[in-house]
């Protein structure tokens, strides 16, 4: 056959695909497999020729058609460089074997139901005609040198069957869209070599049987003993727990230490029994209403299928594994990035305490989820994790994710969830390996759940799995689901449990007999009666919480989070730090704008006044650092800062090496962590909401680009930071710094809605703090670790205000013997008796009315500045309002009436001091702020005149 023939095989519907090997090989030879070297080597001006003549120049677009490969071509003399018929097998082949390994899953038998119509192989250009083969090749011998691991000569037959058998049967391997050639050779390996070559051992089955009746068999002990009540039964998708089971049983046979789990309620109960140990005891007790710790707590406590549960795992192996559970709210997903950054934590743990590198650490942990089908594909925190996973700041080493595609999400049908035929179908935008696999097949989930610890530990990346399994009952037990899904529940309730159709196989394969089968059903049924009797009495000793590396914090009290901490620093090493933060080592070529700043910062320690927000910042940071406490800063341009004010990474302007000054304190400080973000508000604050959760003596803050895009995290404020000590026990001591502040720049950049936060506020949960001057802000930092429990912190932080000449404190108000004051007293010294009017205040208002004072000359208003909201510090408040029994108490702010603090403060101030308040501030309105400076400015006049009219 002459490669100049037209009907040669090099054209139709595989000539794109041969040109790209081509041009990679004439790039780099060395980039393609060693067959199509040998190939393109002898035939190079033939293809070059051929190419040309496909694709045409690069700017037309490509008019290949499918065209029939001629059966018989006259030979040729060697002198044109024929291609003999082994080597035009051997092509074709490598075609087939690529094809089969690209789109095989489209023909894959995923669905146990059946309900789903699958393509023919034509459609999908599968048959051997598609790559010029005949009926009469079928027992043709091909030699394909090893392109097909520990295979090299087969005949076509076999090679087809083989082929379905890998990429068809009932699994679909999804890689081709991986970009390392290395990834996907790995994983041709593994899959041609070992999951559809070896068996599972004897015991191995004998354990998945096991492990299928014990998670069957809870699920029907709970339907009969506790009829009604909710559970989310996994039944239908029982595999999905077994192969979270041997994903820990494969973690720790290769060295991993910890496994950190997340999931949302389907099948969670099963989970946190049968996989991460908590006892049955404990779980039937909750059934029967009782509380998961002690009754003395005083906790609201959640549902059972949101708690979480950690401890340590012996495998069947005899190796130890910790495992964890992390709570969840019903919001699906959302726990995808609290997950990741507790492992993150966990993981820098190990770099700093044990001295592990990076690498080591991140092998050692492993984040595992677990997902619903329409929420995967739903729910947008999907995406936003997945895409911060490979992120520098935000990568733990890779995710195992296992999508329990039971086919439908609460009545929905696939179609009206998502337009493709997979939910895993938008994982591949981080060029992850994507396995789909039929849930009924129980050695070909247990061989995959496996296969991906065993990716994830070579290459460190994300790996998901697509299981295809059912609900047998509706979305909840009580749930009629014939109502939405007829068609599909007439075929489930006709189709035999797994445990009978597994323990089946296995009988026919003599691997167990019916005893075996009665007598683990009877052991495990016997032994749930017993945890069900001893559960009636069942109360915990303590409450899973405050131990290990929490061991040290104590629950609040209502005497205790009034306390402030002396968080002073001594002026030397205040000094000291000033000196490190301004120090530009003598390589290094900086900004002159910064190198200005600097300058101006080594003033005011030399000085000791006029110190702004971003050196008190600078001077919290560096002073937690040297006392060993590590600091991570995360959010969108924090680095510098929104507002270019805090510069904690230089850039050098000719190499642009980056250099940070907070990592040059000493040789034995804390580490500075700071990380410009993704464009991502929900992600990213959920993942350092998980950072801050493994880790209580890390000073963890999340910065908003403005306050007002926080409430693109609204699910993770309400459901974790607002809730989540009184839900699930867990304290967390985060802090929002969210630039509020109206100075006419619009409604989306002027407020982080400050009345949602206190809105949000009850049993101490947290604090809410709008401070006015740089010691303020250092005190609340640092006050953030020096106390005996951990708060999230959200901080209405300035804008204006961080370059403001009255935004300024002396380096006393930093130092040793100097704490947090919640109420700011009135600055000047006024005569009480001759004050009329007491403005009580928070944040930027403050200075625009100490102004408008200062020009007015006026004497008879006081302003006193609340620095604290939450808790309300009563005390500092009626100490204040006592020196001056007849003025008027004004509440004053920038923002409108239903928004801002007035409505938290107006109801406060009468509930505890009896006292009417007079409003002043702008008039209620749907949206934050106006749009236009003319009428900002006309708004903010209006206020300040209001204030001091007489």
């Amino acid at each position: 056959m002459s490669l100049n023939d037209k009907n040669s095989y090099l054209f139709g519907s595989n000539a794109i695909y041969i040109e790209e090997i081509y041009q990679k090989y004439l790039t780099n030879p060395a980039s393609v497999d060693l067959s199509w070297q040998e190939f393109f080597n002898s035939h190079q001006d033939k293809l070059e020729h051929v190419t040309k003549n496909v694709e045409g120049p690069s700017w037309h677009k490509r008019g290949v058609t499918v065209t029939k490969i001629t059966e018989d071509v006259a030979p040729v003399t060697a002198q044109s460089k024929t291609v003999s018929n082994s080597e035009i097998l051997y092509f074709k082949a490598i075609l087939m074997i690529e094809a089969f390994r690209a789109k095989g899953h489209y023909l894959a038998e995923l669905d146990p139901l059946q309900l789903e119509i699958l393509p023919k192989a034509e459609d999908i250009g599968l048959n051997i005609e598609n790559f010029g083969f005949k009926e009469s090749d079928l027992n043709q011998e091909i030699d394909i040198k090893n392109f097909i691991p520990n295979i090299t000569k087969v005949t076509v037959k076999d090679l087809v069957v083989f082929l379905n058998l890998v990429y068809c049967s009932y699994a679909g391997i999804e890689i081709s869209h991986l970009r390392s050639k290395e990834e996907r050779d790995w994983f041709y390996h593994k899959i041609e070599t070992e999951v559809f070559s070896k068996h599972l051992t004897k015991e191995l089955k004998q354990q998945i049987a096991k492990s299928l009746i014990e998670i069957e068999g809870f699920e029907q002990f709970l339907h009969v003993r506790f009829q009604g009540a909710k559970r989310f039964s996994v039944e239908g998708g029982e595999t999905s727990v077994m192969a979270a089971e041997q994903i820990v049983e494969k973690s720790a046979e290769l060295g991993i230490k910890r496994a950190i789990f997340g999931m949302a309620h389907r099948g969670r109960l099963n989970m946190l029994t049968k996989v991460l140990g908590k006892p049955y005891v404990a779980m039937l007790s909750e059934f029967q209403g009782n509380l998961p710790f002690p009754e003395e707590m005083d906790f609201l406590g959640d549902v059972k299928y949101h708690l979480g549960y950690s401890s340590i795992k012996k495998t069947t192996s005899g190796n130890e594994i910790s495992v964890s559970m992390v709570p969840n709210p019903s919001h699906l997903e959302a726990v995808n990035p609290v997950v990741a950054g507790k492992v993150k934590s966990e993981q820098d743990l190990l770099v700093a305490q044990e001295g592990k590198d990076k690498h080591q650490a991140r092998k050692e942990i492993l984040p595992i989820l677990l997902h619903g089908d329409a929420a995967f594909c739903g729910q947008g925190i999907v995406a936003e994790s997945l895409i911060i996973n490979e992120v520098e700041g935000y990568n733990v080493g890779g995710i195992i994710h296992i999508i329990t595609n039971n086919q439908v999400g609460f009545t929905a049908n696939p179609k009206d969830g998502r337009s493709s035929r997979y939910p895993s179908e938008f994982a591949k935008i981080t060029a992850v390996p994507i396995i789909h696999v039929n849930g009924q097949h129980p050695e070909l989930v247990a061989k995959l759940a496996r296969l991906m610890v065993e990716y994830r530990q070579t290459f460190n990346k994300d790996v998901v799995m697509n299981l295809v399994c059912f609900r047998l009952y509706g979305h909840n037990e009580n749930d009629e689901p014939f109502f939405t899904q007829p068609l599909m529940y007439e075929k489930i309730s006709k189709k035999q449990g797994i445990v009978d159709s597994y323990t089946s196989k296995l009988i026919n394969e003599n691997i167990i007999n019916q005893t075996f089968i009665e007598e683990a059903k009877t052991s495990f049924r016997n032994y749930l009666e017993k945890e069900f009797e001893v559960s009636k009495d069942y109360k915990p000793a303590k409450a899973d919480w405050l131990s290990g590396k929490w061991s040290k914090c104590k629950q609040s009290t209502s005497k205790t989070i009034k306390v402030q901490p002396l968080t002073g620093v001594k002026e030397d090493i205040l000094k000291a730090i000033g000196k490190g933060i301004v120090n530009v080592p003598e390589s290094f070529n900086i900004n002159s704008k910064i190198a200005r700043q600097l300058n101006q910062k080594q003033q005011m320690f030399e000085t000791g006044e006029g110190i702004d927000w971003a050196t008190g910042e600078a001077l919290a940071f560096s002073s937690l650092l040297l006392e060993n406490y590590t600091v991570r800063l995360s959010g969108q341009d924090c680095g510098r800062g929104t507002f270019s004010h805090r510069h904690s990474v230089w850039h050098d302007q000719v190499n642009a090496n980056k250099y940070m000054p907070f990592n040059k304190l000493s040789s034995s400080q804390g580490e500075y962590q700071v990380y410009d973000s993704p464009l991502s508000e929900f992600a990213v604050m959920g993942f350092e909401y998980g950072y801050a959760l493994a880790h209580p003596d890390s000073l963890v803050l999340w910065e908003g680009q403005f306050g007002d895009f926080v409430n693109g995290a609204q699910v993770m404020i309400d459901q974790y930071i607002a809730s989540a000590e009184t839900k699930w026990f867990r304290q967390n001591g985060l802090v929002l710094l969210l630039p509020h502040g109206y100075e006419g720049q619009g409604p989306e950049h002027t407020s982080a809605r400050l009345e949602r936060f206190l809105q949000l506020c009850a049993e101490d949960n947290m604090a809410v703090c709008y401070p006015t001057t740089p010691a303020s802000y250092f005190h609340l930092l640092r006050r953030q670790l020096k106390r005996e429990f951990r708060k999230p912190l959200i901080i209405m932080s300035p804008k204006s205000l961080l370059r403001h000449k009255y935004a300024v404190s002396s380096l006393k108000d930093f130092s040793e013997g100097a704490k947090f004051k919640p109420v700011l007293e009135e600055q000047d010294n006024l005569e009480p008796s001759q004050v009329k009017k007491v403005v009580l205040c928070s944040g930027k208002i403050y200075y625009d009315l100490y102004e408008e004072r200062l020009k007015l000359e006026k004497k008879d208003v006081a302003l006193i500045r609340l620095e604290q909201l939450y808790p309300l510090p009563e005390q500092e408040i009626k100490e204040q309002l006592d020196k001056y029994k007849n003025a008027e108490v004004i509440w004053c702010q920038e923002e409108p009436k239903n928004m801002g603090a007035y409505q938290y403060i107006f109801g406060n101030l009468i509930d505890i001091f009896n006292l009417k308040v007079k409003y002043i501030g702008r008039k209620v309105a749907a949206s934050p702020a106006t749009g236009y400076t003319r009428i900002h400015n006309k708004e903010q006049a209006a206020i300040l005149k209001q204030v001091f009219e007489n």
